[in-house]
């Protein structure tokens, strides 16, 4: 199997613009593979048979994934790089590790994941910041920054085997702030000099000592 980018029409029914999927070679009523011809499975988990020469996919020989479940060295939210599957589409291999692994231990890294406006934490100042600008080798630029980063500088939030989109944290001090409830979750918008930013429901986004929060992943 092969990766294959969708890189067509914005408006198809079928693909998504910028998601990475999974495909294989076509068997033609010879029973011969055809390379010129691929089986995608489509958004509505139906097998479709494209050409590889109609411009709408292009095939990137690597591609990067967030780790959903610790795999040899890496942690959960880590991204790293895949670079093989095995001939099932069962198992990714990962290019600074040995061996293969499941292809549920990890999410593939595309524009249903990453594109202006995900958040990712920085390990080097433990800040959550929300990513502003992409490049096409999934370089990112983060705001508060003016240059762009690999994406595996970053760290994604995960939970219960998926990527959060909008990180959740638990409240667990409301005094001095009424509009929270003890034990209540909030989707973390963003943070900086130890501060959270979260989404309160029917008043917007604010600021509060990240003391008031626990993450909830």
């Amino acid at each position: 199997m092969i990766f294959a980018r969708y890189v067509g029409s914005r408006t198809s029914s079928e693909f998504t613009c910028g998601r990475v999927y999974l495909a294989d070679p076509a068997v033609g009523r010879s029973g011969m593979v055809d390379y010129e011809k691929l089986r995608v499975t489509d958004d509505q988990g139906r097998q479709v048979e494209v050409s590889t020469d109609d411009g709408m996919f292009e095939f990137p020989k690597e591609v990067m994934a967030v780790t959903l479940s610790s795999a040899g060295d890496l942690d959960v939210g880590e991204v790293t790089t895949i670079d093989d599957i095995s001939a099932d589409g069962e198992f990714f291999h990962v290019k600074d590790e040995a061996g293969f692994f499941r292809v549920d231990m990890f999410q593939v890294l595309d524009s249903m994941f990453l594109s202006p406006g995900s958040l990712v934490k920085d390990p080097s100042t433990d800040r959550w910041a929300r990513v502003t600008r992409v490049n096409e080798r999934s370089g990112v630029m983060v705001e508060g920054s003016g240059i762009f980063r690999s994406i595996e500088d970053f760290r994604f939030a995960v939970a219960d085997g998926d990527i959060l989109l909008e990180p959740r944290v638990k409240c667990v001090d409301t005094e001095g702030a009424p509009e929270l409830m003890k034990g209540a979750l909030y989707c973390l918008v963003g943070g900086h000099d130890g501060l959270m930013v979260v989404h309160v429901p029917e008043i917007g986004e604010r600021a509060y000592m990240a003391d008031r929060f626990l993450m909830d992943f």
